[in-house]
């Protein structure tokens, strides 16, 4: 009796798939497979603890400022789905997301997000980045900002 596959059995392209209320463009499951690609999850964290005035550059773990050595993107074709961040303090400031090649060498912003009366926020987001570049994150505009962290989560292809 022979194990291989029978001319019979579907293969994931020939299923359909409801892409209807889900981010997928695929109508057949391999198509969906092929989409869901890999995350960086939970995230690449930052943060910086006590009372931050504007500009402040957020560290990465091992307490190295993320403008100097930041976290290096390792997936091809990275895109950023989620910035998370949270703080002490009900506030309205701004995160600002980079990406360089170290040593704040061609710091390019890719982004900015704004938390409005409240301690944090998530937001849902489509930002390309680029595959071994690092990411930063730098605190724009606040009032009282304290203990501030930052989430950031990318998904890509291995």
């Amino acid at each position: 009796m022979s194990r291989g596959r029978s001319d019979n059995t579907q293969v994931a392209s020939s299923v359909p798939f409801d892409n209807e209320g889900t981010e997928f463009d695929s109508t057949d499951v391999q198509g969906a497979l092929e989409e869901v690609g890999i995350s960086a999850s939970p995230g690449f964290s930052f943060g910086r603890n006590g009372n931050l005035s504007n500009n402040t550059w957020l560290r990465r773990p091992g307490n190295v400022p993320s403008n100097r050595a930041g976290v290096t993107i390792p997936i091809q074709n990275p895109v950023i789905k989620k910035i998370s961040c949270s703080n002490r303090n009900v506030d309205t400031y701004d995160i600002l997301i980079y990406e360089h090649d170290g040593n704040s060498v061609n710091l390019t912003l890719l982004t900015t997000v704004t938390v409005t009366s409240a301690r944090g926020d998530i937001f849902d987001v489509d930002i390309p980045a680029t595959e071994g570049r690092q990411l930063a994150v730098r605190l724009g505009n606040s009032g009282s900002v304290r203990d501030l962290g930052v989430d950031v989560v990318i998904k890509g292809n291995a």
